[in-house]
């Protein structure tokens, strides 16, 4: 279920921490949801920012429009005789994605950090 609120604070959402707030903000948890935030009648004016974790923000001022929390999860993993194979959702956690692979022996990301 989509977590939508009115004149939300948006600085939790960015690492800044400055506050300032956004019309509307969406939390969406699948692709559905975000899809749907985009077919929106009652936003369809209103400009969309989407937002992953908030490390390449910074908010000086309000946003007057949709800012839409990307929190799609889920990591897919394959391999074969030479290569790992990761798919990861568009909402992992960079920082937490990294550390999982490498608590998993999966390498190539550790650098990343």
């Amino acid at each position: 279920m989509q977590q939508i609120t009115l004149n939300a604070n948006l600085a939790p959402f960015h690492t800044f921490g400055i506050d300032s707030q956004a019309r509307v903000l969406v939390t969406a948890t699948s692709v559905e949801e975000l899809i749907s935030v985009y077919q929106s009648s009652e936003w369809k004016d209103l400009p969309k920012l989407p937002l992953g974790r908030g490390s390449n923000m910074l908010f000086t001022e309000d946003f007057d429009g949709v800012a839409v929390l990307n929190r799609i999860q889920g990591i897919e993993v394959t391999e074969d005789d030479e290569y790992w194979y990761l798919d990861c959702a568009s909402g992992e956690d960079w920082p937490s994605l990294v550390e999982w692979s490498v608590s998993k022996g999966v390498p190539g990301l550790e650098t990343l950090l």
